[in-house]
């Protein structure tokens, strides 16, 4: 079992309502990513397990790669850098933020060794305040470097899913990586811990009771919120020991 932190956290930040779900800790992919980028679509999946904030995603899973943001689903799970003029170093300082905080985590000129990503200044007036508006200027390079970049981030999710991985995101701690046999631990115990549980402190109890120890109470938080999806659970988990039976069986042969 593995857990990773995302590189990228955004304060303030509340669940965006777009073509594509966004977490809350995630802003929307912006247009102007997505034209420099591109999209890249992955093969959908039949295996693996995805949780997005305590909600089970049912499969099959496809991995897709939308400008600067990975998604599972159509739900934005990762978003490696920041494509905001915030996150960059400006040749003129942009207008205060009074909405919300500038972002922070890597920039766009860190993630290049030779060239970084230029700002450019577009001077607009209105009401006799000058405003200007800064763009993200790529080199070609810099644009393949990205796309190859988080192509490869994408493509490692979709691995991960076809050999069985679960995955599990949400705010308090980014994703949470674990094995076949981490899910196979898991969805024993899952679907009667999350149906009975009467807080978020007894169902990391009942899992605790089943052998169930990496998942803290942010995690149990999530999947409490979202006990009604019991049912569902215990259908995934029915499927994953007809699975494995016909796996025994095979074998005997």
């Amino acid at each position: 079992m593995r857990i990773r932190y995302p590189v990228l956290f955004c304060a303030g930040l509340s669940l965006v309502a777009c073509v594509h779900i966004c977490l809350g800790q995630w802003p929307e992919v912006p247009e102007e990513a997505i034209d420099a980028l591109g999209k890249t679509v992955g093969t959908p999946q039949s295996n693996g397990f995805v949780f997005v904030e305590g909600r089970y995603l049912k499969p099959p899973y496809t991995v897709t790669r939308n400008g600067n943001g990975i998604f599972i689903n159509r739900v934005q799970v990762e978003q490696p850098f920041s494509w905001t003029a915030e996150s960059l170093t400006p040749v003129a300082t942009p207008p205060p933020q009074k909405t919300e905080e500038a972002l922070a985590g890597k920039t766009l000129d860190a993630l290049f060794d030779n060239g970084s990503a230029k700002p450019a200044t577009e001077e607009k007036e209105g009401a006799g305040v000058e405003k200007q508006v800064i763009t993200v200027i790529l080199t070609q390079k810099q644009k393949d470097s990205l796309r190859q970049e988080l192509d490869n981030m994408r493509m490692r999710f979709e691995v991960g899913l076809a050999q069985g991985e679960i995955f599990l995101f949400n705010d308090k701690n980014g994703r949470i990586n674990g094995t076949y046999g981490t899910a196979k631990a898991l969805f024993a115990v899952l679907p009667e811990a999350v149906r009975y549980a009467q807080s978020p402190q007894d169902l990391m109890a009942r899992l605790n009771q089943g052998g169930v120890t990496f998942l803290d109470i942010n995690a149990c938080t999530d999947l409490y919120r979202n006990k009604l999806n019991f049912m569902v659970l215990s259908d995934r988990r029915r499927t994953l020991e007809d699975n494995e039976l016909k796996k025994y069986q095979l074998r005997l042969r």
